[in-house]
């Protein structure tokens, strides 16, 4: 005798829904997706956050260069920020454009490798 239980359906009625008895042999997706995707997000943040670090890291430089009033030594300061933060800036975009072509050659498309 197999159990059933009983679940409201359409318009108020009782459904008799059988309970499963065998045990569920394939995951969907598999372990090999799931950590295909965990890869593809931690790069894809980690190479966005990057960026826009860089990027505000410009802004605080420019900022920095701007209220520095003439005094030489804020000046020279802002300006390595502003030079490192742009070296930064390129070195992620160099990392993002390399990981890509590496992925491309070994056969995979970029996009389903990293754009969210």
């Amino acid at each position: 005798m197999v159990a059933q239980f009983k679940i409201p359906g359409q318009g108020g009625t009782q459904v008799e829904v059988p309970i499963p008895t065998g045990i569920p042999t394939q995951l969907q997706g598999g372990l090999q997706d799931s950590g295909k995707a965990i890869l593809q997000t931690g790069l894809s943040l980690l190479f966005y956050g990057a960026a826009i670090l860089a990027i505000v890291f410009i802004l605080i430089s420019g900022i920095q260069w701007i209220t520095s009033s003439g005094d030489p030594g804020k000046i020279s300061s802002a300006k390595k920020k502003l030079l490192y933060s742009i070296i930064g800036l390129i070195a992620v975009a160099g990392a993002f454009l390399i990981f890509n072509l590496v992925i491309s050659i070994l056969g995979k498309n970029i996009n389903e490798v990293l754009m969210p």
